[in-house]
């Protein structure tokens, strides 16, 4: 069991919260009453009275129903529903289960002539009581479980959604470049035929203007509708639900599971109702203070000593309830020296009481423990979810600078050169138009197969960045050596960073006048680095209309933001460094 997978200690709060929870009034809380209901019922009550085990068994079964029907009705009111947490409520209606259920058992017992002395208090005052601690620790078990369950379960969606977009990444980069092959093919194919069938006409001044045409009309509005596109990052028929089991930890730390105080406190609730039953009023008072010292004081030394004492799962299903349990055994030396009431069995009967408390103690701790375990799993899961939509939104991205690059530098560089070729040429020969019309195809034919651009390295590109502003705006640059090898060394990381930061500092400077501006690039973990670009410019106007700039800034990063202090103006995005190109 390693540090970072320890069960939470119970606080106040976070026990009051699981209290109130949708969970307080379900099934699994009602049935788990079943057992101090009858534990109550059948074993303690033979140490009190002299009736029979059939008596008994009924007058249990008449109290656990008359417990649940009020619970049942309450549940109409609050169904097991996503709301808000509602601890003082549903312990309202706890205790008046408990009264109900009091009343009941002790109009049964008059009737039945089993009235004792001491039963009016035991069932008016320990009923509630012991009914309101047992449900609120039955509450606690079963929300703690559920929500555990409800963990377990989007962790394994969660993970299928990863499997599913790992798989589908490069085959949606793939469907998106053939898209957009055929969308570019589409409007470019009609202009290159109109320019073949003037090139076979005798009019260089019709060739000159189909050229001219398909550059400014067709080329370049494609260029940017190509590189101001959307894409739909959406993945569809992803399961949105699968079930798991999680394995129980082999080892725990036996320290961390002990929780003395929750414990005594429960144990005093639990047996105060027999306990000023079965003894005077101030030995009634003594004996529960001893109980609450006994099981605090003993569980205190027990955790100090195995705070990082590792043990099998199995044992500590035995041990945890012994160390809750033990201490009470000192009754046996005390009942005489105190000249208590209670006798040997009444004391068994406690023992065994605390053994079951320590049992649903013990689970509650270790689906807590699960749960936060799941947690992490999951927030993990989520982090990777984020670098893979990253990654593909940056490979996206760069598959539509790729093609809108082509368009407006080869394709439509072989358009103009094309016609201010044919302006300079009187008499254009056949084997000129030959050329003409060969320059244009092969600038097409890299539409078919657009290679990843290539760049100098990172470094190198933002000092061209520095130097094209070097007449009018001082920028400087701070990136540390090996962060900057690896950004260069992952090629759709260095174009999506160079963007970026191309984006940040003109913004600085267009926007914000900037005369002097910073990058700072440095890396936050293995899998992820900051772009942040500091100015003394002015504030930018708040409520602008996004542009396309903030589109760039919103599909190459993690994510970004902008804030303003004094006269410096801040933008800070983080980005994503993988050891492979996605």
């Amino acid at each position: 069991m390693t540090e970072e997978y320890k069960p939470h200690r119970p606080t106040a709060k976070r026990l009051f919260q699981q209290v109130g929870s949708r969970y307080a009034l379900s099934n699994p809380v009602l049935l788990l009453f079943l057992i101090p209901a009858f534990g109550v019922g059948i074993i303690f009550d033979q140490t009190r009275s002299d009736s029979t085990f059939e008596y008994r068994l009924i007058s249990a079964t008449i109290g656990y129903i008359a417990t649940i029907v009020p619970l049942l009705i309450a549940r109409l009111f609050l169904p097991n529903k996503p709301r808000p947490s509602r601890p003082a409520l549903l312990m309202v209606v706890f205790a008046t289960a408990g009264l109900i259920r009091g009343l009941t058992l002790l109009e049964f017992s008059i009737l039945s002539g089993q009235f004792q002395e001491g039963e009016i208090l035991y069932r008016l005052v320990g009923g509630p009581l012991f009914t309101l601690i047992s449900l609120i620790l039955n509450a606690i078990v079963v929300s703690n479980y559920a929500r555990h369950k409800e963990a377990l379960s989007l962790l394994a969606a969660e993970r299928l959604r990863l499997q599913v977009r790992s798989a589908g990444v490069l085959a949606r980069v793939q469907q998106q470049q053939e898209e957009l092959s055929e969308k570019v093919e589409s409007l470019i194919r009609p202009a290159i035929r109109k320019i073949q069938e003037t090139l076979a006409s005798a009019s260089s001044a019709a060739v000159i203007g189909s050229l001219r045409d398909a550059a400014d009309e067709v080329v370049r509005p494609l260029s940017r509708e190509v590189a101001e596109g959307q894409d739909d990052l959406n993945f569809e028929n992803e399961p949105a639900a699968v079930r798991v089991k999680s394995a129980l930890p082999k080892r725990v730390i036996l320290g961390e599971f002990l929780i003395p105080f929750w414990a005594a406190t429960m144990s005093i609730g639990l047996l105060v109702s027999s306990t000023v039953l079965l003894e005077e009023p101030v030995m009634a008072l003594i004996v529960l203070m001893l109980i609450f010292a006994l099981i605090f004081v003993f569980g205190r030394i027990v955790q100090a000593l195995t705070n990082k004492l590792e043990i099998p799962t199995l044992a500590a299903w035995v041990v945890v309830p012994l160390v809750y349990s033990f201490p009470l055994s000192a009754f046996f030396v005390l009942k005489p020296l105190l000249n208590m009431q209670s006798t040997d069995a009444q004391v068994v009967t406690m023992l065994i009481f605390e053994c079951t408390l320590g049992l649903l103690l013990f689970f509650a701790q270790l689906v807590q423990l699960q749960r936060r375990e799941t947690t992490e799993r999951l927030k993990d899961v989520n982090r990777q979810l984020e670098v893979i939509s990253s990654r593909l939104s940056q490979e996206l991205w760069l598959n539509r600078k790729r093609m809108a690059a082509l368009l407006h530098g080869p394709i439509q560089a072989a358009l103009y050169a094309s016609a201010m070729g044919m302006a300079q040429t009187n008499n254009p020969t056949p084997d000129y138009l030959t050329k003409v019309q060969k320059d244009i195809e092969t600038a097409l034919e890299q539409l078919n197969n657009p290679n990843r651009l290539e760049s100098d390295n990172l470094l190198s590109v933002l000092n061209q960045i520095k130097e094209l502003w070097s007449g009018s705006v001082e920028v400087q640059i701070e990136i540390p050596a090996e962060l900057e090898l690896a950004i260069t060394n992952e090629p759709l990381t260095c174009e999506a960073t160079i963007e970026l930061a191309r984006e940040l500092v003109t913004n600085s400077i267009k926007h914000g006048q900037a005369s002097q501006v910073n990058v700072t690039i440095n890396q936050i973990d293995p899998t992820r680095f900051s772009v942040e670009v500091t100015d003394n410019g002015k504030a930018l106007i708040e409520g602008a209309t996004p542009g396309y700039g903030t589109k760039v800034l919103n599909e190459l990063s993690l994510n970004w933001e902008r804030t303003r202090s004094g006269d410096t103006t801040r933008s800070y995005a983080e980005m994503v460094l993988a050891q492979d190109s996605v």
